[in-house]
Formats: structure tokens, C-alpha cells, sequence
């Protein structure tokens, strides 16, 4: 990879990074605003392996699916990620982690007329993994994936 796409990784990232081996050294060392992709902001401090599999394999279902029918689909396209400590709406006093994905500058969208296993896996694996739910929307302009589950300091974070 050249240089000029690489950053500098912070002392809070070594956290995430030690979990992550050399992938998650790359994922987090690459500089993704200067793909379609764009920023991914807000890296957790650490993820444990089981979890960090299905995050994995939920990207990886979310960029496919992208590439072949979504913003990746075209030169305009984009991706955000973010990830985000929020306010429990439901218990006062407590904290979710919210995961986001959104498409951006791709075709009209339309739901899908099945549900596939792409599907299944993001919506029930990936929320189940994180202790949360999963919540895909497909807007007109881009699809939207958020996960919405217990902060990972909370007792009942799997992660």
C-alpha cells in the first residue's frame, strides 16, 4: 500500500488493533476517506473475536451487495461508517452503541423481493452477536444498515 494512503495509528487504536491482528492493522491504518468508502469514524476500543467475525461478515454482505447493486455500483457512489456511544432511548441513564452503514450517490434503490441469507445474517446474526437489533431501510437514495445494541462497557455487552 503507498504511503500517501496510510495514517498513523493512535494509542487508542492499539486496543481495537491488538484484537484485530494484521486485518484489523490494515483496516485501521488505511485511509479510507480517500476511497468510495470514505471515513470510517469512531473505531470501538476493542472487539472480541466472535463478534469481531460477524462484523466481518456483515461488511463483507453490505460492500457485495453494494458493489453489485448499490452506491459502489457507481463513480459517485459512497459509503459512510460510523460507529457512536448514544443515549439508551429506552433506559435512562444507559448507553448503546449504535453501528451505521449508509449509501450514498447509487441508484434508486428498491427492497429487495426476498430474503436471502445476506439477509438473515446481517439481521439476526449481527444483531444477536452484539446483544442488539439490526435495522436495514432501504431509502430511495442508499441503503441503510444500523445496529443498535448495549455500550460495550455495559455487563450486558457480549463484546
Amino acid at each position: 500500500m503507498p504511503a500517501s494512503r496510510t495514517k498513523t495509528v493512535g494509542d487508542r487504536d492499539n486496543a481495537f488493533l491488538a484484537g484485530g491482528g494484521q486485518l484489523g492493522c490494515l483496516i485501521a491504518t488505511f485511509d479510507w476517506a480517500s476511497t468510495s468508502i470514505g471515513p470510517i469514524a469512531g473505531w470501538p476500543q476493542s472487539l472480541k473475536t466472535a463478534v469481531s467475525l460477524t462484523l466481518a461478515l456483515a461488511v463483507n454482505e453490505l460492500a457485495t451487495n453494494a458493489l453489485k447493486y448499490g452506491a459502489l455500483s457507481t463513480p459517485d457512489g459512497k459509503v459512510s461508517i460510523d460507529w457512536s456511544l448514544q443515549p439508551s432511548a429506552e433506559a435512562a441513564g444507559q448507553t448503546r452503541l449504535i453501528w451505521r452503514w449508509r449509501e450514498s450517490g447509487g441508484p434508486p434503490v428498491t427492497p429487495p423481493s426476498r430474503r436471502g441469507f445476506g439477509r438473515f445474517l446481517i439481521e439476526r446474526v449481527f444483531g444477536t452477536d452484539f446483544g442488539g437489533s439490526v435495522q436495514i431501510d432501504y431509502h430511495a437514495d442508499g441503503v441503510e444498515c444500523v445496529l443498535n445494541a448495549p455500550a460495550p462497557q455495559l455487563p450486558t455487552a457480549r463484546y
